[in-house]
Formats: structure tokens, C-alpha cells, sequence
């Protein structure tokens, strides 16, 4: 087999693998996983959140989420975190958080 070959059947079997990934399991973030990362970039815990929102959207690449929270102790605070998964095997990271005062 040519090394142009082996390249393309590597490229076609992680599109495959993904693929079958993606239509097993659909994966999408738990509140958990979003709290998870407000926690990590300030100072408070998912009792100091309530969800104002959010959305999932997925390609046959992969998929992005976003949640947005309300900050129970200041009403005027919104926090807007959004995840990305590029391929169906990747894990989900940050991809923007916002702390926003409205």
C-alpha cells in the first residue's frame, strides 16, 4: 500500500469512527459540565446560578453548546459560557466565558 493510500484510508477510518461516535452518543453538556467551568473562572458555585438559557447545535464535524446563567445574588450578572467539540472523539472545551454585568 502507498503512503498516499495509508494517508487516506487513516483520514477516512477517523471520519468513520467519529461518525459512529457521534450517532451512538449524542453527548450533550449537562448543566454540570457548564457549572463546572463558571466554577473554575470566578468565585461561585452552582447554588449562586440560575439558567437563563442556552442552546446545542451539531454538524457532522462536531458541535458547539452555550448556557447562560443568571447570578442569583445580583440580578444585573450574566455569565455566558460556550463549548466546542470539534470532532465526536474530542472531549468538550471552552470556547468563550463571558461575566457580564447588564
Amino acid at each position: 500500500m502507498s503512503r498516499s493510500r495509508l494517508g487516506l484510508f487513516i483520514l477516512v477510518g477517523v471520519f468513520v469512527a467519529n461518525a459512529l461516535v457521534g450517532l451512538a452518543n449524542f453527548g450533550i453538556p449537562t448543566k454540570d459540565t457548564f457549572v463546572a467551568q463558571v466554577e473554575v473562572f470566578s468565585n461561585l458555585t452552582g447554588d449562586d446560578l440560575a439558567v437563563a438559557g442556552g442552546g446545542y447545535e451539531s454538524t457532522w464535524v462536531g458541535c458547539s453548546a452555550h448556557m447562560n446563567f443568571w447570578v442569583t445574588t445580583d440580578s444585573d450578572r450574566l455569565i455566558q459560557v460556550e463549548l466546542k467539540r470539534s470532532l465526536n472523539l474530542l472531549g468538550w472545551r471552552l470556547t468563550k466565558f463571558t461575566d457580564a454585568e447588564l
